[in-house]
């Protein structure tokens, strides 16, 4: 009679504590029970648009610091990039990795700014093979790979990307300031001051400092 006692008993204490545990389970499983229909809506308005309007729309956000929004933007872009072979090939893919690279430095994400970088000029060189030939805007994507080896001391390889840069483009006043900034941590004084002066004569006001500092 007792053990019929004490089994009644767990029942009921078991059937009491079910609406609680119900509620407990529920509440664990909140985000998935309630879909953010806000991010569904978001995400199929970028299904109707093309990757050209959402990856211009995602360097404006870079250009204007809204890093997170840009990497999600650019995340989606790479994803359907990624699943079409057909755009895989087009010639702007090698700029979107190269921009999410600058979104992902400046968010402090240094290892995946550097993969994305790598990326970037990886897919630049396999473009030019195709075309027989780096293109003048292909200086942006060596300039983002060497700001993010600057940003990690990776001095030398930061150099060398620079260099390429300003052989393909020379006419960007900030891809000299970067440069005698490298070489003036590599202890290359004159040089550094002849890159910071062309980028002063460039219209670049960052490079006086540096400049007056070391060069005067």
């Amino acid at each position: 009679m007792d053990n019929y006692k004490r089994l009644l008993i767990v029942i009921v204490t078991i059937v009491i504590q079910l609406p609680v545990l119900g509620s407990i389970s529920y509440a664990q499983n909140d985000d998935y029970d309630l879909p953010d229909i806000g991010i569904n809506i978001y995400k199929s308005e970028l299904k109707s648009r093309s990757v050209d309007d959402i990856h211009s729309e995602a360097a404006k956000d870079v250009r204007e610091g809204n890093y997170d929004a840009a990497i999600d933007l650019l995340d989606y872009i790479i994803n359907r990039i990624e699943n079409n072979p057909a755009v895989k090939l087009s010639n702007y893919v090698p700029k979107i990795y190269s921009n999410r690279a600058r979104a992902k430095l400046f968010n402090g994400d240094f290892y995946g700014a550097l993969e994305d970088a790598n990326r970037a000029v990886k897919l630049a060189g396999e473009r030019a093979q195709r075309n027989k030939g780096y293109r003048h805007s292909d200086s942006y994507i060596f300039f983002n790979r060497g700001m993010v080896r600057q940003d990690m001391r990776r001095n030398k390889k930061a150099l060398g990307d620079y260099n390429t840069a300003i052989a393909l483009n020379p006419n960007i006043g900030y891809y000299y300031n970067d440069q005698g900034i490298v070489l003036l941590r590599l202890g290359r004084e004159n040089e550094a001051c002849k890159s910071f002066r062309k980028a002063i004569d460039m219209g670049v006001k960052e490079s006086k400092k540096p400049y007056n500092s070391v060069c005067q």
